[in-house]
């Protein structure tokens, strides 16, 4: 949607590399189906950050993306 292409733009991964660092790893979780929707997971590491961070990518069924999410702890 053009919500979701105005919000995730490239400066949006620029903040996070800024906040966090160089990506150092990302590991494929698998993919959940929930209900109409596929959400894909990923564990990410960063050179800047202790913890991992899970990102989701969600999907609709004929491919659109409905929605991406970015967790992180500060434990």
């Amino acid at each position: 949607t053009q919500s979701l292409t105005d919000h995730y733009n490239p400066s949006y991964f620029t903040r996070i590399r800024t906040q966090s660092g160089q990506w150092l790893s990302n590991h494929y979780l698998g993919c959940l189906k929930q209900g109409r929707y596929f959400v894909h997971l990923w564990r990410s590491r960063f050179e800047n950050t202790p913890n991992d961070v899970l990102f989701s990518l969600t999907l609709t069924q004929d491919g659109m993306i409905a929605g991406l999410l970015k967790r992180s702890a500060r434990v």
